[in-house]
């Protein structure tokens, strides 16, 4: 699953509210965005697996050690990797399951349905 949306519109939210429901814990890309993340838990009430902070890749295998963990759920995808391979990221491409959805017909399409009913 994506979350993609403008900065401050509840993406970290939504991630918090998954981590809570599946017990899946969150990555991000420092223990100051961790604290951000148990503390927008706290307010919503909820409990959350403790956020995992992946400031360089020996960070993540330390924070990692030891923890079964066969999901992560990733907050802030381009900071994290810029952290983890501690280096710019010019871009990246990932494959999404985005649901298939049906485009809404063009007032064009509408008015030649209506044309080929009226021919009938």
């Amino acid at each position: 699953m994506i979350v993609g949306m403008g900065d401050r519109s509840g993406k970290t939210t939504k991630l918090v509210i998954m981590s809570h429901e599946q017990r899946i814990p969150i990555i991000c890309a420092s223990n100051l965005h961790a604290a951000v993340i148990l503390d927008c838990a706290r307010k919503l009430g909820l409990s959350i697996p403790a956020p995992i902070s992946a400031n360089s890749q020996r960070s993540l295998q330390r924070e990692l050690c030891g923890v079964q963990v066969s999901r992560v759920l990733v907050d802030d995808v381009e900071r994290v990797l810029e952290g983890f391979l501690n280096m710019s990221v010019a871009g990246f491409t990932m494959a999404a399951d985005m649901p298939k959805r049906t485009p809404e017909p063009t007032a064009w399409q509408k008015f030649i349905k209506k044309i080929k009913f009226w021919r009938r």
